[in-house]
């Protein structure tokens, strides 16, 4: 899981993380992140969209309170390994830590993973790019895909997107790292993002950023991390 919290007036969010990477399947390892933050009830609201999870939470602490909000994702690890370990060992690094989603556009996707906030930045764990791992039984054919960023062929570093809805035009172009198994639904964290203003190029008016992670139990990370 994901914790965000949009920034406002110029303030940092202050936030701790936590995340699980228990294995799902012979295939797949899911993340589960969560994180405490503190901010206004306004703030509150915004991060929390209209998911009534996050609102019944919100009812239950005065303000300011802790509050989270959270995305699940299912990591692909046997179908696309490399992306995978990649992904996860970025993670276990914390090169993720306090990283702001720097472009979001509305019924497309949004995206992170760039140490720089910039959009330009970002390395793999290998400090180059690797190939892409393109699999014919995935696709985009859902909300809530997490795939890796790129510049064309074979330049996968660090950076990654989440879906907003199906784009097959973006089949057999991108390494299709995960999944969103909890907070894709209506009313959840994907809409609460989608729903942020962007300037004209498209980065968030609203700061949002994703906070630390730390995995555990996660053979993969702790490998591409030299454990």
């Amino acid at each position: 899981m994901w914790r965000f919290r949009p920034k406002n007036h110029g303030s940092r969010a202050k936030t701790r993380a936590e995340a699980v990477c228990a294995k799902s399947s012979s295939d797949s390892l899911s993340i589960l992140i969560r994180s405490d933050s503190f901010g206004t009830l306004s703030d509150t609201i915004i991060a929390a969209g209209s998911s009534q999870k996050a609102h019944n939470q919100l009812r239950a602490y005065p303000d300011p309170q802790p509050f989270a909000i959270f995305v699940q994702v299912e990591v692909f690890c046997e179908t696309t390994p490399r992306a995978a370990e990649n992904f996860l060992g970025h993670c276990a690094a914390g090169t993720y830590d306090d990283v702001k989603w720097h472009r979001n556009i509305k019924t497309f996707m949004i995206q992170t993973g760039d140490p720089t906030g910039t959009g330009k930045g970002g390395q793999s764990i290998w400090g180059k790019p690797f190939a892409d791992e393109i699999r014919s039984t995935l696709k985009f054919d859902r909300r809530g895909v997490v795939a890796c960023a790129n510049a064309g062929p074979d330049t996968n570093k660090s950076q990654f997107f989440i879906t907003y809805a199906k784009h097959p035009h973006l089949d057999g172009k991108y390494t299709i790292i995960g999944k969103v198994i909890d907070g894709a639904e209506d009313g959840g964290t994907l809409d609460a993002m989608e729903a942020v203003p962007v300037d004209a190029k498209n980065r968030p008016t609203t700061e949002i950023r994703m906070t630390g992670v730390t995995i555990h139990a996660n053979p993969l990370a702790l490998k591409s991390i030299g454990k």
